[in-house]
């Protein structure tokens, strides 16, 4: 039997959460919360089968089943569009909707406690740079990188700047006035934001991300949230444990093959 999905209003957080346990990633925290996103379910009471989708991230969790919408759900494929099941029964249903290729990320946690004086030890090589400055982001640099050929995952999953300022954070580092790292919200919920990191290749291997990253977590400790970091990659992991994050292991993900075979 195909089960339809449909998107969830006025979510009851409890009766999601053990669906979700055992994919720990905070973004999930922001749909069930309402803050970011859209939740799909077989059931708005008893649930048995659900889809978390944020970004280019969809969590498909629970029983195994066809999901008749599954296309309409995920929406518009790109090379950026991220699966991650909870089971692994669930590829043999995604694979007669979509071709799959599979790749690793790294799960990290935050420490019980961040070394203060190692951040910001980190943050203030900024001074080594020449030419380079540190701030924060504010409405004219979030606007700006609205725009930008650089820097548009930076401004977040947030819908404006209002919504930014009320609940995420942004660090950038800037060469001669422009923007050419960052670090930012790619998702927030009550207690916490999860990190997203950006540089420009042009200023790559001055280690920018550490920099902007470190001041990030910083002000997360200020604002009393939790920090959340989740690796795409080993360098993107390296950076993270000398931040104080804490290695989870790899999990496998999904991108859906966007390219057209002959």
């Amino acid at each position: 039997m195909k089960k339809y999905l449909s998107p969830i209003k006025n979510i009851d957080f409890k009766l999601f959460y053990s669906l979700f346990e055992n994919i720990d990633d905070s973004s999930i925290l922001s749909v069930l919360e309402g803050k970011f996103g859209n939740l799909y379910a077989d059931s708005e009471t008893s649930p048995q089968s659900a889809v978390a989708k944020i970004g280019d991230f969809n969590y498909i969790v629970g029983v195994p089943c066809n999901i008749e919408n599954l296309k309409s759900i995920i929406g518009q494929v790109t090379v950026e569009t991220i699966l991650i099941f909870d089971k692994q029964e669930w590829k043999s249903y995604i694979k007669s909707e979509f071709k799959l290729i599979e790749f690793y990320r790294y799960a990290t946690k935050p420490p019980k406690e961040f070394d203060i004086k190692k951040l910001e030890e980190l943050s203030g090589r900024i001074n080594q740079l020449n030419g380079y400055t540190l701030s924060l982001m504010n409405e004219d640099d979030y606007n700006s990188l609205k725009t930008n050929s650089f820097g548009k995952d930076l401004t977040g999953n947030a819908p404006n700047y209002q919504a930014f300022s009320s609940n995420c954070l942004g660090v950038l580092a800037k060469y001669k006035g422009e923007t050419v790292a960052g670090t930012s919200s790619y998702t927030y919920y009550s207690k916490g934001i999860e990190i997203q990191v950006e540089t420009d290749k042009k200023h790559g291997g001055k280690g920018l991300a550490t920099i902007c990253s470190s001041v990030f977590i910083l002000e997360c400790i200020k604002r009393g949230l939790t920090p959340h970091w989740d690796a795409a990659h080993l360098t993107s992991l390296h950076i993270a444990n000398k931040l104080g994050f804490v290695s989870q292991g790899e999990y496998k993900a999904y991108h859906i093959n966007t390219k057209t075979e002959d």
